[in-house]
């Protein structure tokens, strides 16, 4: 009637099953754990304030070796990788920087070339039409002359208009390799902000499914002793004298109006409460069953 002293008395989920579900939880957390730990120490690598991962340096992870080696070759190539763009990215700005140098250079020649041949087409100019008021000259020189000047100015307009595009792309070129390496650093720190984060709430998890592996491992033994760990039992009886309590076993035989306390203690940890378990469905510290009868009850079958 009590119910016997099964899992469900101690409102839990099976402990075996719990247990696997447990360890596995627990075995993923410690491979995230490891995988946190690889990847801010990858960088701090980067930023210059660590040294170069090893699996050795995961020692106190309690993972197999090959996947400690394959997560720190997996954060050594990643490294590898981002160093790699780091310094040609660098190095495409460098290279556009010196090639705008360059180009400036030639067009800043050019301009004083041109500068000097519309000067050149404009004294011509000037010259063929005082020469046409005087009537040495034909129209036809004048035009031609005319001519020599607008395409001179307008060669020289589009070597300004060249050379200023070139500027304004070497300026972009400067800035960009300026603002990298601050760019890098700040895209760092934020991501080594996020993993310590990370790795703190995993470092969390895994005391708290620490904790549950310890319980749900303590009720596991518990249930698998069975008869070897005893319940303690007493009889709770009214007489003339008032109540009195008798220590009983699971074959004593109840009484109308007798009241039954059943305690099992977990002698895992002995400095834990006992746990009482209840003969009715309403959880207490101590619950009673009361015997209504005249008919024996066998309390704590299993």
């Amino acid at each position: 009637m009590a119910g016997g002293y099964d899992i469900m008395r101690i409102r839990m989920n099976n402990p075996y099953i719990e247990s696997a579900d447990l360890r596995s939880e627990y075995g993923s957390l410690w491979t995230e754990f490891a995988k946190e730990q690889a990847r801010m120490w990858r960088i701090r690598n980067e930023l210059g304030e660590g040294a170069q991962i090893n699996p050795g340096s995961l020692t106190d992870v309690p993972i197999v070796r090959s996947a400690i080696s394959e997560i720190v070759h997996a954060e050594t190539e990643y490294l590898k990788t981002k160093q790699s763009d780091y310094q040609q990215e660098k190095l495409f700005l460098q290279r556009g920087v010196r090639q705008g140098d360059d180009e400036i250079r030639v067009l800043s020649e050019q301009q004083k070339k041109e500068e000097e041949g519309f000067q050149s087409d404009l004294d011509e100019l000037q010259k063929a039409t005082d020469l046409y008021g005087k009537g040495a000259l034909t129209s036809p020189r004048v035009t031609d002359a005319r001519r020599a000047v607008l395409l001179s100015s307008t060669r020289r307009l589009q070597t300004s208009a060249q050379l200023l595009q070139v500027k304004k792309q070497q300026d972009e070129f400067a800035r960009k390799l300026a603002k990298l390496d601050d760019q890098r650093r700040l895209d760092l720190l934020r991501e080594l902000q996020e993993t310590s984060v990370k790795l703190n709430q995993t470092r969390e998890k895994l005391q708290s499914v620490g904790e549950k592996l310890q319980y749900t491992a303590m009720v596991r033994s518990q249930l698998a002793r069975g008869a070897s760990n005893k319940p303690e039992i007493a009889i709770v009886r009214k007489g003339d004298k008032g109540s009195e309590r008798i220590i009983a076993s699971e074959d004593s035989e109840l009484q109308p109006g007798d009241a039954v306390e059943v305690s099992l203690r977990y002698q895992d940890r002995l400095d834990a409460p006992p746990r009482r378990l209840s003969s009715s469905n309403t959880p207490s510290e101590t619950d009673r069953a009361d015997a209504t009868g005249n008919d024996a009850l066998r309390v704590g079958s299993r």
